[in-house]
């Protein structure tokens, strides 16, 4: 425990040094976002079947005309998990012009228990056995890294890169959306928000859940962390649209606009309840235009358009299937549970909201803290805890009714970007609500609660006038650093969280060295 207290003291010795030595603030900035990367690498390369992190020359599933091994050494080897690497063998399978997996009669000769290893969680129709899951993740990275390169790439790859690209992401809406030129009026002088400080990087690249992702990476975190890029980049060109109003940039704003449209309608090809958020954006687009006396028919055809295209091809990609463009394959999924008697449950949404919020974890003589084994709800009781007790940023949101208040009647622009992310917030929070209290599920809306927030108290901060006021405000800032880097840090390694996560003896053994290092 000592040795990671020491840690995060050298951590918020960065922030106390680049404010003292600003002009080395890029070389501090740069070194918290490699110790970011080199994090999630380690995490993501060392641990839940480890040698299936770098691209291959074979899908790490054994071909289906070499099943004659001994199914039970085949399993214990780790060759076959389930839920693992399908989008391999959607890709293989598209390069074939089909769209299933297997067909159930080169199936049925297999042993039962490799059998369920092979199909578990996929979708079965009519003899044969799709994929759940959406197809944007094969369209944008598997396929074609596949035909480029020869090789397969791997979900842990994939994710890995996506987290990366993720925390970038969020790193410059903060940043954008605190700049003295964008959104908040007046001057804007926030000195934990010059790229000298690597709080603000260590904080979100720590605390925002996806390294909960990246540590055990199989196919529901890809189809989640491509979903969550693809909303953050909309948000990203949302924001040049916000910033690009003037009539001789009308050009830039329409390809913005036409961008946003395309990232919202790919992100439904991977999570299809996203596409609750594209009336939300278009509703935000037309406003805007409104705010700004001009016309937005234009900009609804640039918005449309590519939503229309990709929602015509998720549709026959569904109807192609299973007969019908409204049928995902959810209630065919092979994972036995009955779909339709825990889907829409109130009160496993109460369930899920309490314990995602509240939870708090459980104490681990060994490890400081252990993520709580969770109950009550239908589906999906994994080891979790509350995200009050693991990043306290967020209480910051309590200001949020005040905030938009304000905003509303001094920047329109500021408020529709605060509203569009409120939405987002709660709509992700509310659909996984429901399916299930799934560690996963947090980093569908924790990351987009941290960037609220911290615009929040960086607009609080700049607003205030007293510096004794200020100087509080920052030491609760690195308080909150501090405590939520340890708080996640020690739930990331606990006893508990171990023990789901880690599979094979090597892992173990590795994963424990490292616990009993650091502690």
């Amino acid at each position: 425990s000592v040795n990671l207290l020491i840690v995060i003291l050298l951590l918020t010795f960065f922030y106390l040094t680049a404010e003292f030595l600003p002009k080395y603030g890029k070389i501090f900035a740069l070194t918290a976002v490699l110790t970011i990367f080199c994090f999630y690498l380690f995490i993501s390369a060392n641990f839940f079947h480890e040698n299936n992190f770098f691209p291959s020359k074979t899908s790490y599933i054994c071909p289906i005309t070499k099943l004659q091994y001994n199914w039970k050494n085949t399993c214990e080897k780790g060759y076959f998990t389930s839920c693992y690497n399908y989008y391999n063998i959607l890709a293989d399978s598209l390069t074939k012009k089909n769209l299933f997996l297997f067909r159930y009669k080169d199936l049925k000769d297999i042993h039962p228990v490799l059998r369920s290893y092979l199909v578990q969680d996929t979708t079965f129709y009519k003899e044969k056995f799709y994929l759940y899951f959406g197809i944007t993740p094969v369209l944008l990275f598997y396929l074609p890294f596949h035909l480029v390169t020869g090789l397969y790439l791997t979900d842990k790859f994939l994710v890995f890169i996506l987290s990366c690209i993720s925390f970038l992401l969020s790193i410059f809406l903060i940043r954008r959306c605190c700049s003295h030129n964008f959104l908040c009026s007046g001057s804007c002088t926030l000195p934990l928000l010059r790229s000298s400080n690597p709080l603000i990087f260590l904080l979100v690249g720590l605390c925002g859940w996806l390294p909960f992702l990246i540590i055990r990476s199989s196919i529901y975190e890809s189809a989640i962390i491509t979903a969550h890029v693809l909303l953050l980049a909309s948000f990203a060109v949302f924001c040049y649209r916000l910033s690009f109003c003037r009539s001789r940039q009308s050009a830039v704003s329409d390809i913005s606009v036409f961008l946003l449209g395309l990232f919202l309608s790919l992100a439904v090809g991977a999570r299809p309840h996203y596409v609750l958020f594209i009336p939300i954006f278009l509703a935000a687009i037309v406003w805007i235009n409104i705010s700004e006396n001009k016309k937005c028919l234009k900009q609804i055809l640039c918005f449309l358009i590519p939503c229309a295209v990709i929602g015509c091809i998720l549709a026959l990609y569904n109807y192609f299937r299973f007969d019908s463009i409204f049928n995902f394959g959810w209630q065919n999924q092979m994972n036995g549970l009955n779909q339709k008697s825990y889907i829409l449950n109130f009160s496993d949404f109460w369930t899920g909201i309490t314990n995602n919020l509240f939870k708090f974890p459980d104490r681990d003589l060994n490890t400081i803290f252990a993520l709580a084994k969770t109950h009550g709800h239908s589906v999906g009781n994994e080891w979790t805890a509350g995200i009050f007790w693991t990043c306290p940023i967020i209480i910051f949101l309590v200001f949020l009714p005040k905030i938009l208040k304000e905003t509303y009647k001094k920047d329109i622009k500021f408020f529709i970007f605060l509203s569009v992310m409120t939405c987002v917030i709660i709509i992700n929070m509310t659909v996984t609500s429901f399916v299930g209290m799934v560690n996963r599920y947090f980093a569908e809306y924790l990351p987009f609660m941290i960037i609220l927030s911290l615009i929040i108290f960086f607009k609080i901060l700049n607003e205030t006038k007293n510096r004794g006021t200020k100087i509080l405000l920052n030491i609760l800032f690195i308080s909150i650093f501090f405590y939520s880097v340890f708080m996640n840090t020690a739930l990331l390694f606990s006893k508990a969280n171990a023990l789901y996560y880690v599979l094979s003896d090597e892992n173990f053994y590795t994963y424990t060295k490292f616990i009993k290092n650091l502690f």
